[in-house]
């Protein structure tokens, strides 16, 4: 078992053909079903990595995608053995995979792409342009299935109640640690009021801002979150 190409020999070579046995390149091998369940998965990707590079010990209970907007990173205790993502897409989407991986590899069928990440060495698992959904997400460590916690954006929800008096709730959404600046300006583009101005790590944040001191009038909320700049509109109505 595992050895795909018959060379008597299991090394990478023999990933490479498991990967593309997933990814519908390859066609159905027996051989690739290291864990005899009758079906071929990463289950199978990490047990063929095992027996070439020996059992892992620091492996992970739970990985953690992020979406930055232009590329997604994973965050994990311990070691992920590997990777598997279906994302839906409407046009191009163009994705450059990770090269450090022991394998990376995707397919790309009428607006669906199939993705798998062997013995991903870094955070970044790949860069892209477009958008897209993931449909489907699998992970596993050196011999099982983990969790996954699904990516969120940075973006600022909609305050709520807009129009308000005095005062109206929202939230926003870090993908990561980011330094954030955020504030209330007028209508004329002054600074009404400084609401965060530091670095904080990723996560939801919800605060409340009481227009009290301030007239009925049009304000802009704006979100500074490194690179990205999110704007709404707000009503004070006295």
């Amino acid at each position: 078992l595992g050895d795909l190409n018959s060379d008597e020999i299991l090394n990478v070579l023999d990933i490479i053909i498991m990967v593309n046995v997933i990814l519908g390149v390859e066609p159905y091998n027996p051989d690739a079903d290291l864990n005899g369940d009758g079906n071929i998965n990463i289950l199978d990707v990490v047990q063929l990595v095992n027996l070439i590079l020996g059992p892992r010990i620091d492996s992970a209970s739970s990985v953690k995608l992020f979406d930055l907007g232009n590329a997604v990173k994973m965050s994990a205790n311990g070691y992920v053995g590997a990777i598997k993502m279906v994302l839906e897409h409407n046009g191009n989407l163009q994705i450059d995979l990770t090269d450090n991986a022991l394998v990376a590899d995707a397919v790309s069928i009428r607006g669906t792409t199939t993705l798998v990440i062997v013995a991903p060495e870094t955070d970044h698992l790949f860069s892209y342009e477009g958008s897209f959904e993931i449909v489907e997400v699998e992970a596993a460590n050196s011999d099982k299935f983990i969790s996954v916690i699904l990516p969120s954006k940075t973006s600022l929800k909609q305050a709520y109640p807009n129009p308000f008096n005095p005062s109206t709730t929202f939230s926003y959404v870090l993908a990561e640690t980011k330094e954030v600046d955020l504030s209330v300006y007028s209508i004329t583009g002054q600074l009404v009021e400084s609401l965060v101005n530091t670095e904080q790590d990723a996560g939801i944040y919800t605060l409340i801002w009481d227009a009290s001191l301030h007239p009925s009038g049009i304000y802009f909320l704006r979100l500074q979150a490194d690179i990205e700049t999110f704007n709404q509109k707000l009503m004070v109505i006295k």
